[in-house]
């Protein structure tokens, strides 16, 4: 113990030892607590930076597709319904869209020709509004309130109709300590709010807990989170239970100083970085197989993150914002170093030419660093070996700059194939078509979950192989669920086919007992090889 010098006697002695010990324990567990509120803190910024991240990526969408309805203003309903159903269709978060002309509602994407004023319900000037379902003029068949979203021009407006539901998936952070402790978020706009079960309010719920609010920069909402106030307690005495017995100890064997080494506060680009050193950042791999007989060609890497505290998190989660702070360079190249490394030392188990794709941004195309990566993954296989593909995610827009067009001209020239990945559902999918090299066109999962359900998306995927065939491109299906998604592809003829009714993401090592099992796997009925 270190020793306070005491007048004289036992009696003084006791007195400053329990005094120390007092001391130390008071400091420590004032430590302890300023610590979980510093956690709790980090991880509020981080969550809620996620959700602003997520949400105004669902409102770019819906704003792309007003944009592009704005040309139909002013048109007759009976030639501009089928397009706006097309743009509908086209977008995985628009209900619907309405076109306005002189402050009436005269063309729906749903109900097609109506005359609804539209004064009164989303007046000019406001880009988004809460509407409740008693108000929802425009879409009675809605049993639930609507996020309508204006797009004002000279000529008119367009009214996007979106499900609460989509936004309020997006306040449920499952692994949120927060969340866990009895705390909620919420999405305002304006004076109404919406909460995680999709549930409108008129007023922010009065209780007892701690709110802080943080707004998007992009569009005129805020996102809320509330936890307890004796949350940062809570959390100490639930999950630092060790750190109290050690401080305990340290309390009455020596009288000194806790000396802590958890609970710096991060911010999100800090906790990847870190996530980055420890190699929490795991590729998975699916993999992907012939169109015409089910026979293994290639896989696709997908990125997981295995945080050391909550566990297995989704790549929606965190890619996203890994992107716009541009970790996800460091994340890709390690993910190509680690599945190089892997699939080298199974070379004699993989068919001849196999495909192997890692999902690209364009924030990785403004400079030579992916070409370097691509020729580092392919010097570890034989020439011709292995066929690298490069998808191209469509979140944010790809500028054709000098650098980018030299870019995919290099890659072109070591053989890295270039796809454009959910093909239909992004910024500029046909533009893209124009300015770049591709070679492959990745059909999303949302039109393919639709086969054999929806009219619209089935001539809107026969659309698209058809473009494919005309500029000589080769298609890749993924998200297939069952046969009759599989033998309507087939029929199709597309290239490949990827999805659970073949075979689920996997990791490296159940990958490689995959590929000592797959060749030896009956065809079903349908001639297909079964899930694994």
């Amino acid at each position: 113990m270190v020793a306070i010098a005491a007048p004289s006697g036992n009696k003084w002695r006791s007195l400053w030892s329990i005094f120390t010990i007092l001391l130390v324990l008071s400091s420590g567990f004032s430590i302890l607590y300023w610590q979980g509120c510093s956690r709790l803190n980090a991880e509020r910024e981080f969550e809620l930076a996620l959700v602003i991240s997520q949400v105004d990526d669902i409102l770019d969408n819906v704003k792309d597709s007003a944009r592009e309805a704005q040309s139909l203003v002013g048109k007759a309903c009976s030639g501009a319904e089928v397009p706006l159903r097309m743009l509908a269709a086209h977008s995985p978060y628009v209900r619907t869209l309405a076109l306005v002309f002189k402050e009436r509602a005269y063309c729906s994407s749903v109900f097609g020709e109506m005359d609804i004023p539209v004064n009164q319900l989303h007046e000019p000037g406001r880009s988004l509004l809460l509407v409740e379902r008693e108000h929802n003029e425009l879409n009675s068949d809605v049993l639930t309130p609507l996020l309508s979203f204006r797009q004002d021009s000279e000529e008119g407006a367009v009214l996007v109709g979106v499900y609460p539901s989509e936004l309020s998936e997006k306040l449920l952070i499952e692994q949120s300590s927060s969340r866990k402790l009895g705390g909620r978020q919420l999405l305002q706009i304006g004076n109404t709010w919406l909460d995680e079960s999709g549930q409108f309010l008129e007023q922010r719920p009065a209780d007892d807990l701690n709110w802080q609010s943080y707004g998007s920069s992009k569009y005129l909402y805020r996102i809320w989170q509330g936890r307890p106030e004796q949350a940062p307690l809570a959390l100490l005495l639930s999950g630092e239970e060790g750190m109290m017995m050690v401080l305990v100890i340290l309390a009455l064997g020596m009288g000194g100083m806790v000396y802590v080494t958890w609970g710096r506060m991060l911010t999100p680009e800090m906790e990847m970085r870190r996530a980055l050193l420890r190699g929490e950042f795991v590729p998975f791999i699916q993999p992907i197989v012939s169109g015409h007989d089910g026979s293994l060609v290639g896989a696709e890497v997908l990125v997981r993150w295995n945080h050391y505290r909550s566990g297995m998190i989704r790549p929606d989660l965190f890619v996203p914002l890994a992107e716009e702070c541009g970790v996800i360079v460091p994340i890709t190249r390690e993910l190509m170093l680690e599945v190089a490394r892997e699939l080298s030392a199974h070379l004699d188990q993989l068919p001849p030419e196999f495909h192997i794709s890692f999902n690209i941004c364009p924030i990785q195309c403004h400079d030579f660093t992916l070409l370097e990566d691509c020729q580092t993954f392919l010097s570890t296989f034989p020439p011709d070996r292995i066929r690298l593909t490069l998808e191209l995610t469509e979140r944010v827009l790809l500028e054709p700059t000098e650098i980018t067009m030299l870019l995919f001209e290099r890659l072109d020239q070591i053989g890295v194939k270039i796809a454009l990945d959910d093909f239909g559902t992004g910024h500029s999918s046909l533009s893209y078509l124009q300015q770049f090299r591709v070679d492959y066109l990745k059909i999303d999962r949302c039109f393919v979950a639709m086969i054999g359900s929806d009219a619209l998306s089935r001539d809107i995927l026969d659309g698209t192989l058809d473009l494919a065939q005309r500029l000589g491109l080769k298609t890749v299906a993924e998200g297939i669920e069952n046969q009759e998604q599989a033998d309507f592809l087939r029929e199709r003829q597309v290239a490949y086919l990827q999805g659970f009714w073949f075979a689920k993401p996997m990791t490296m090592k159940e990958f490689s007992a995959y590929l000592r099992t797959a060749p030896e796997l009956p065809l079903n009925e349908g001639g297909w090889r079964p899930a694994m």
